[in-house]
């Protein structure tokens, strides 16, 4: 075919060749569109795996900070008792020194004044200790019954 019979062929079908051409582009163009579709859901979708993941991150970090904080204010509470407890033992030794200071016969016999205040100050420890030693039971420490 020469370029004669092309133009004249041309010329005479040119309406069919451009609706062939604007098919042809219509179909490119909902092929983009496809394209760019799932493009937009896949995001869509990882977007919200992502928020899904961050939330529960920061459900974790917050059940992590309330246990830290429960933590710290039972370690508070436990180190406020044991100064309680130390300061209780100092006035227990003061005054058993008071007690013993006035008597002669101290290394011989134990007042009962004194004897019955070191029996209550250790009744009272082990009775608030509550088994703090976890590698001991709670009857490890027996009471101590005093006659008085």
């Amino acid at each position: 075919m020469t370029a004669a019979l092309l133009f004249t062929w041309f010329k005479d079908h040119w309406r069919s060749v451009a609706v062939v051409t604007l098919l042809l582009i219509l179909v490119g163009m909902a092929k983009l569109a496809g394209h760019y579709h799932n493009k937009a859901l896949a995001a869509e979708s990882a977007t919200k795996q992502a928020v899904a993941e961050k939330n529960q991150a920061e459900a974790i970090t917050g059940n992590v900070i309330t246990a830290v904080n429960l933590f710290n204010d039972i370690a508070g509470a436990t180190l406020n008792d044991q100064q309680a407890n130390s300061l209780d033992s100092q006035a227990a030794q003061a005054d058993i020194s008071t007690a013993l200071a006035d008597d002669a016969c101290a290394a011989v016999v134990v007042p009962a004044g004194a004897n019955n205040r070191v029996l209550d100050r250790y009744n009272a420890v082990r009775k608030s200790a509550s088994n703090t030693d976890t590698s001991q039971s709670a009857n490890a420490v027996p009471a101590i019954t005093a006659t008085r």
